[in-house]
């Protein structure tokens, strides 16, 4: 439906019909944004994850990433977006075959993973746009014994990282 211009009145009854929704909101905390990151590599875990939709109709996974190691940057974030398009799938392919610790035998299966277990690596760099510096993926890495480690840093016990480590099944996480 397009949009179209409100009348003066129109606009008077639309806010006097929120009117109460208005005084009765508290206000919300002024953004302080996240700390950015040194470049680097860290491993990361995933605090949130949504799927979503461009303008373009692409689907898209978006990963809030926070790092788990090395410590000291918790109040650091790296949002990530995994664009699934034809022209991406060689790239995504890798990047997820990375980040899962073995090829995937299908995309659906995005779906099913439970990507709040995932841990992964890669390396970070900060990029500004809008007037606005943050930390961006800027490719993965694949894991090695010591990034596992919980004595090397990593905030997690053995078995919580022994329970990452994909077995048969088709799912990684």
């Amino acid at each position: 439906m397009p949009e179209r211009e409100l009348s003066d009145r129109d606009v008077m009854n639309k806010l006097s019909d929120m009117e109460k929704k208005y005084t009765g909101s508290e206000t919300a905390d002024d953004f302080k944004g996240y700390e950015t990151l040194p470049e680097g590599d860290y491993v990361f875990g995933v605090e949130n994850f949504k799927w979503t939709e461009s303008k373009n109709a692409n689907v898209g996974l978006n990963l809030t990433c926070i790092p788990i190691k090395p410590i000291g940057f918790d109040k650091a974030k790296v949002f990530h977006t995994f664009w699934i398009t034809e022209d991406n799938m060689p790239y995504l392919k890798r990047d997820l075959e990375i980040i899962c610790k073995k090829p995937l035998k299908n995309i659906t299966i995005l779906k099913k993973m439970d990507w709040m277990k995932a841990i992964f690596k890669a390396h970070v760099k900060d990029e500004t746009y809008d007037n606005k510096t943050r930390s961006k993926i800027q490719w993965f890495i694949r894991m090695t014994e010591e990034d596992k480690n919980p004595d090397s840093g990593i905030c997690m016990s053995s078995s919580d990282l022994s329970a990452m480590e994909p077995d048969d099944d088709d799912l990684p996480f």
